[in-house]
């Protein structure tokens, strides 16, 4: 994992979410989930997010498959 990703994944921990990648060849899927009592739906839109990993997973923006915590309901 990159610096990028850690500090990524450590300031979503922060704030009580938690992110889970999977990689393929040139993609990413990433879910983010919310602890007990975090807004589901408090994240930054997924365009913000999506360019802030597409860096740190080095994949494309339109190779991030990206779920947040209100879509697993």
């Amino acid at each position: 994992m990159t610096d990028a990703l850690e500090e990524l994944r450590a300031a979503l921990a922060t704030d009580g979410y938690s992110l889970d990648i999977e990689r393929g060849s040139d993609t990413a899927t990433v879910r983010i989930t919310a602890a007990d009592g975090v807004c589901d739906d408090c994240l930054v839109p997924k365009n913000i997010l999506a360019a802030m990993l597409a860096p740190a997973l080095d994949v494309a923006v339109d190779r991030i498959e990206l779920h947040y915590p209100d879509e697993h309901a």
